[in-house]
């Protein structure tokens, strides 16, 4: 079923467009929005050949449509649709309904996941192995920020680089314990 009005610009009627060649989705003219079914996307995805699998690891941000705040209702089914993220780092996120099977893109966001080869694993980003993934790999990126905040960037990149030296040892729990020794008491 079509949707006819756009999901943003309510007063915008959803054309059939192709975000990338033989993938069709209903877009608007105005926000550059489209609709787009699962089901049409596996199509396509299926007659691809992809290289690799992208994981949803920490990316540089891009130029997209401003982040909109609030969950959207899904137009066939009137629920909410989930607000997906992609990777850490995107400053976007997906908006998808679970019981239609279609996925709200705003903006240039076909454009962000076709540069970092997610366009090929969308199945994998809406499930919730990839969003706790997401969730995870968000947690290690603001704890490495509070630390280079609190060290200084080069404090920071020589702790970096002392840890994967320590990891690389086969008595790193030994050279810990050195390291962490208190001599001040001997003295």
């Amino acid at each position: 079923m079509m949707v006819t009005n756009c999901i943003r610009c309510s007063d915008q009627v959803l054309a059939t467009t192709e975000l990338s060649p033989g993938l069709k989705a209903d877009s608007c003219a105005q926000c550059h929005g489209s609709w787009l079914a699962m089901e049409g996307w596996r199509s396509w995805r299926a007659r691809r050949q992809l290289v690799g699998k992208p994981e949803p690891v920490v990316v540089g941000g891009e130029d997209v449509a401003a982040e909109v705040a609030q969950a959207a209702a899904c137009p066939h089914c009137q629920r909410l649709m989930n607000r997906l993220r992609v990777a850490a780092g995107l400053p976007f996120r997906l908006d998808h309904c679970a019981a239609c099977q279609h996925v709200w893109l705003d903006g240039n966001e076909w454009a962000a996941l076709s540069q970092y080869g997610y366009d090929g694993v969308l199945d994998e980003v809406v499930s919730a192995q990839w969003q706790r993934r997401v969730r995870e790999a968000e947690a290690v990126a603001h704890r490495e920020s509070a630390w280079r905040s609190r060290l200084g960037e080069a404090v920071y990149q020589e702790a970096v680089r002392l840890r994967q030296w320590l990891d690389s040892q086969p008595n790193r729990a030994e050279l810990l314990a050195y390291l962490s020794r208190d001599d001040s008491k001997n003295h």
